[in-house]
């Protein structure tokens, strides 16, 4: 896994009821209209849990830190960022990762049907780091399973003992035998749908 400059994902988990799922295709489409024009913008993606299909994550990949939070100043200067918080019946869970550690393709990259697994972790106080590269040598043996496309690790940027690990596949069998002998933690699966 390499430890490539850091680039910037935000994460934002939310829950829409299936007669309001256009509400979150619109939100990614204007988000994307807004953040494209900024330097350092590589994609937005919309994804879907496959457990809780009410539940859909959007993930945002930046090259940089200064691009993340142009983005999120434009996002909260327009409307769309109000308009949607007004329809959800919760609000959205949101994270911004320092994604250091990053290996094969890129969200944005990945094609529609593709797989995301999603691991949130909470470390010791101070123990961030020795969980990261405990988590990266956990991903480190994934590589070699057919239907691996990537992987990407890296901290809350606002709870650095909170690591967040992406894994990305090709479908849902590699994923299931990756986790055959279970997991401590809990681990979400997201299907890419725009």
């Amino acid at each position: 896994m390499s430890e490539a400059m850091s680039h910037y994902l935000t994460l934002g988990y939310a829950w829409v009821p299936d007669d309001d799922a256009e509400l979150v295709f619109a939100f990614v489409e204007g988000a994307r209209r807004i953040c494209e024009p900024i330097d350092g913008f590589f994609s937005t993606t919309l994804w879907m849990d496959l457990d809780f299909p009410e539940k859909y994550a959007v993930m945002a990949h930046f090259g940089s830190l200064e691009a993340a939070v142009a983005a999120q100043e434009e996002m909260s200067a327009s409307t769309l960022m109000t308009d949607t918080l007004e329809r959800l019946q919760t609000p959205p869970d949101i994270r911004r990762i320092e994604a250091g550690r990053r290996h094969g393709t890129t969200l944005g990259r990945m094609e529609l049907g593709q797989l995301a697994s999603v691991s949130i972790r909470r470390a010791d106080p101070g123990q961030g780091g020795s969980l990261e590269q405990d988590l990266s040598d956990v991903f480190e043996g994934l590589k070699y399973l057919d239907g691996y496309l990537g992987s990407i690790i890296g901290p809350n940027v606002a709870i650095p003992d909170e690591i967040v690990g992406f894994v990305l596949w090709t479908d849902r069998k590699p994923f299931d035998d990756s986790v055959a002998r279970g997991s401590f933690y809990e681990i979400r699966l997201f299907e890419r749908i725009a």
